[in-house]
């Protein structure tokens, strides 16, 4: 995938909107690691802006520039993703398990940012004055990289472009382009952008395809960015088979002799992507799984017996899915986000939820074998982007691994009459009854019975736990809402009792089975009852480690360093005036007699300028005469600098030698900034 360079010329402040606590008024936006990035939003603005001044000034045709970005009634040609750092996945593997305990305290999030940041303070004058209350604090994305001092900072944000576009045009916008982010006129953001049309993208071979007639093609999609998918008057957490069909159709040709085969007629049948939990799709929870309030536990009301629910509090899990293992099952909920925009055209903030970037989402295409050489295609090249906002800062997906491809081998099952069956709706089901869309559990529950060959008839005891809701979409092609429809939603429980005779191996009822509507799962209350319920984590992208893991490292262990080395310094003098203050006479005696007259400490102070090692400010020391005894010390100038060196290396250096190889440099070059400190401190605390 092509990438967009942007090389910062200085600090940088692509504010978030947002303050941290009372320390930072305008924050950067940070991922959950603490990294520093600049949102693609921003991105393409500033390139929209220098596409804008191009065409002001008569170096771009304005139909071509709206061509490429897109309107409000049509899609552009151009797609950017944020910016991060280079090789950021190797600095998240880093982060997520390699990280040594003497750094534990460097790899909070917060201490990451300082990394790469300053803050900033400014204040408005007037006549010379500053005006009371309008100090305020800013942090900045630093020019320099803290991980590569001799190089200037560079993010990375990947670019995709249509074949027919523009491409020289876009050239000439990043060309055009000198700031970014607020603060402008101030000396922030001034930065050079580089197209690369070169990039690196991860592609998979398809694997071989086995025999059988219908197959099942597993996959599993990353979210690279966060994902933003709207209901109707509700947020989706799961990524339909109607956009996996969409996002997939744009990519092929409609005139082509198998489009209708792969996405119209239902041949082939595009299930829904749903969280992966512990290496396992998952499934929307049934709607009879409940937590005990009271006990933090999870009781399925259709097994339970109505003495484990009575006088129990019932708290219903909404919007939890449920992984289903041979040790009972996983229950866990996606992680969400909102982030807030200002537009600029007409002043307005607005607010977007959506998924967090990172996790794993899986699902499986059901295929004729003739078809299967031309969806693994599909899968292992399609550029996947759901949801809104594809073009710049959300929805963008790719593929976490190579698909597998199975059999499906579905028989039909034969249970002895009057057995409880139970129905579990794996997707959402839409039903057409008479010409018209309904979603009336009774109507359902009459094609499941009459389809499954049922009795429909429910067990003493036991009842459905069913909810309509209503689906919608959006036709890209032709710019216009899809039509809404009832639906009975993913997650709903009838239960019927078995006739004995045998049960079909279908396994889906109603409309649209090309987009993974109305899949079902047929259960005995055996298979039901899971031995236990335990909630879990949604599966994350686990990035592979390399060299800028390392030297990630070696800035976390100089910081830390440097902050230990403050603390034991401040420490030790903290030490030594209260032996000061206790001891009286007694003090010149002490270990903590360190206090080191003014003359001496500056030429102290000159040597540690000069010194090239430890050694070699020892040999410096030890040059002063010891004839400079003053008449009020006991022991002679040259033994106090001497002690006072060597009681400060062994603070520092010698008491955090796991630091120093961590880090892997000149310990004597770190250690001369506290040692600056203590004569700092010794010399104005006269």
């Amino acid at each position: 995938m092509a990438q967009l360079k942007i090389r910062l010329l200085s600090d940088l402040c692509a504010g978030s909107g947002e303050a941290t606590g009372m320390t930072v008024d305008s924050d950067l936006c940070m991922d959950e690691m603490g990294f520093p990035y600049v949102p693609a939003r921003r991105v393409k603005g500033v390139l929209r802006e220098a596409a804008d001044l191009l065409c002001d000034c008569g170096a771009a045709a304005r139909p071509e520039v709206e061509k490429l970005f897109g309107t409000a009634e049509q899609a552009g040609q151009l797609s950017i993703g944020d910016a991060f750092f280079p090789r950021m996945d190797e600095m998240h593997a880093y982060l997520a398990g390699l990280v040594p305990s003497e750094l534990k305290r460097s790899a909070a999030p917060l201490n990451i940012a300082r990394l790469f940041t300053s803050v900033r303070g400014q204040t408005r004058l007037e006549n010379g004055v500053a005006v009371d209350g309008t100090l305020r604090f800013t942090r900045v994305l630093d020019r320099h990289n803290a991980l590569h001092p001799d190089r200037e900072t560079e993010l990375i944000a990947e670019v995709t472009l249509e074949p027919d576009a523009n491409v020289e045009l876009f050239k000439r916008c990043c060309a055009a382009v000198r700031h970014i982010g607020s603060n402008r006129n101030r000396g922030l953001g001034y930065v050079q952008l580089s197209y690369s049309p070169e990039g690196s993208h991860n592609r998979f071979d398809p694997p071989d395809i086995p025999e059988g007639d219908i197959l099942r093609i597993e996959y599993t999609l990353e979210l690279d960015a966060p994902v933003t998918l709207p209901g109707c008057a509700e947020q989706l957490d799961e990524i339909s088979g109607r956009s996996v069909i969409g996002c997939l159709a744009t990519q092929c040709e409609p005139a082509s002799e198998d489009f209708s085969d792969l996405f119209l007629n239902g041949a082939v049948r595009w299930s829904a992507l749903t969280p992966r939990i512990c290496g396992v799709r998952s499934l929307p929870a049934p709607l009879s799984l409940v937590r005990l309030k009271d006990e933090g536990v999870y009781l399925n009301r259709a097994t339970a017996s109505p003495e484990d629910l009575m006088g129990k509090k019932l708290k219903a899990v909404n919007g939890r899915y449920l992984a289903m293992t041979d040790k009972g099952g996983l229950l866990a909920g996606p992680r969400s986000h909102t982030l807030y925009h200002h537009s600029h055209k007409n002043e307005t903030l607005y607010m977007q939820e959506s998924l967090d970037a990172g996790m794993l989402y899986s699902g499986y295409v059901d295929t004729p074998r003739r078809l299967a050489g031309r969806v693994l295609e599909l899968l292992c090249e399609a550029r996947f982007a759901f949801g809104r906002s594809k073009s710049a800062q959300y929805g963008s997906c790719s593929l976490a691994e190579p698909p597998t491809v199975t059999a499906v081998e579905e028989e039909a099952r034969s249970l002895p009459e009057g057995t409880p069956v139970w129905v579990l709706l794996e997707s959402d089901l839409v039903l057409c009854e008479e010409g018209l869309y309904t979603a009336d559990p009774l109507s359902v529950r009459a094609a499941l019975a009459e389809q499954l060959h049922l009795k429909n008839a429910r067990p003493d005891g036991k009842q459905d736990y069913c909810q309509a809701h209503v689906l919608s979409g959006y036709q890209a092609q032709w710019r216009m809402p899809k039509p809404q429809l009832p639906a009975m939603r993913g997650g709903s429980l009838f239960v019927f009792v078995a006739s004995g005779e045998q049960i079909p191996a279908q396994r889906q009822l109603g409309e649209f089975a090309q987009e993974g509507l109305g899949v079902f799962r047929l259960l005995t209350e055996q298979e039901l009852a899971l031995s236990r319920i335990e909630k879990a984590q949604i599966d994350l992208h686990t990035p592979e480690g390399g060299s800028e893991g390392a030297a990630l490292e070696k800035a976390m262990a100089a910081a830390e360093l440097e902050r230990v080395f403050r603390e034991a310094v401040s420490e030790l003098h903290r030490e030594m005036l209260s032996a000061k203050r206790a001891g009286g006479r007694k003090f010149k005696d002490s270990g903590l007699d360190l206090f080191v007259r003014t003359g001496t400490l500056g030429r102290v102070r000159q040597m540690l300028a000069e010194a090239e090692s430890y050694p070699n400010l020892k040999d410096r020391i030890a040059s002063i005469k010891t004839s400079d005894q003053h008449s009020d010390n006991l022991v002679p100038d040259r033994d106090k600098a001497q002690k006072l060196v060597s009681t400060v290396w062994d603070r520092t250096c010698g008491a955090h030698k796991k630091l120093l190889e961590l880090w892997g440099g000149d310990a004597f070059q770190l250690w001369k900034k506290p040692m600056m400190q203590m004569i700092h401190l010794l010399y104005y605390g006269k």
